[in-house]
């Protein structure tokens, strides 16, 4: 019997919703007490280098959240009528792209007005509500990824953090399937799997120390 496909939507489809009518609403708030042009953009020394018309400031969230929600819900289909590893992850892709969109509007939608009145701070208050909502969920991903069924030759104690680590000391392989979605992982039993993903976190941030050396 073929695993029951996971549903187009969800209720945690309601959360950019949510979120957009927040953001709406804050911004209604402030409006009249805002200047005709507000600041839209800061550079990395948290100074403005963009403006926009205060009446369009509900265009940022708008886009930015039906972007990043639009993109999960298509790799989510792809996933939709795969084998049940796939549907795992389509699953969980319902409930992040949620989360992740209901973010996104109210971190484009709160800097906005905030923006205008507390300058580059207010980009740590909408970078502060979206980080809230990516962990709210990510729990709730690394729980619908427990329901995700153990390659073969593994059991459910070999899977740690919902399935994203995998050891196990009587698999002799140094790559696995993945349990969810596609592509293949570490067996972190293997000590090479622990000195591999060490290089490959360590190799981005030498490169990155190597260009601040060479740059004028």
């Amino acid at each position: 019997m073929s695993p029951e496909r996971p549903a187009l939507l969800s209720f945690h489809d309601l959360l950019p919703v949510a979120g957009l009518a927040s953001a709406w609403l804050w911004i209604q708030h402030w409006l009249p007490r805002l200047p005709e042009r507000v600041p839209a953009h800061w550079n990395a020394a948290g100074q403005v280098d963009g403006w926009m018309d205060k009446r369009q400031l509900f265009m940022p969230p708008l886009l930015l959240a039906g972007l990043a929600w639009l993109l999960i819900f298509l790799l989510g289909l792809a996933l939709r009528n795969g084998d049940a590893r796939r549907q795992a992850s389509s699953r969980a892709l319902g409930i992040l792209r949620g989360w992740l969109a209901c973010g996104v509007a109210l971190l484009a939608g709160y800097i906005g007005p905030m923006g205008a009145v507390q300058g580059g701070r207010a980009v740590l208050l909408g970078l502060g509500l979206l980080l809230a909502c990516v962990v709210a969920g990510t729990v709730l991903v690394l729980r619908q990824l427990r329901l995700a069924p153990p390659i073969p030759g593994a059991s459910e104690s070999d899977y740690r953090w919902g399935g994203l680590i995998y050891s196990n000391p009587r698999d002799p392989r140094l790559l696995v399937p993945k349990r969810y979605g596609l592509g293949w992982t570490f067996n972190y039993s293997r000590p090479l799997a622990r000195v591999l993903t060490a290089l490959l976190l360590l190799l981005p941030l030498a490169a990155l120390l190597l260009l601040r050396r060479l740059a004028p």
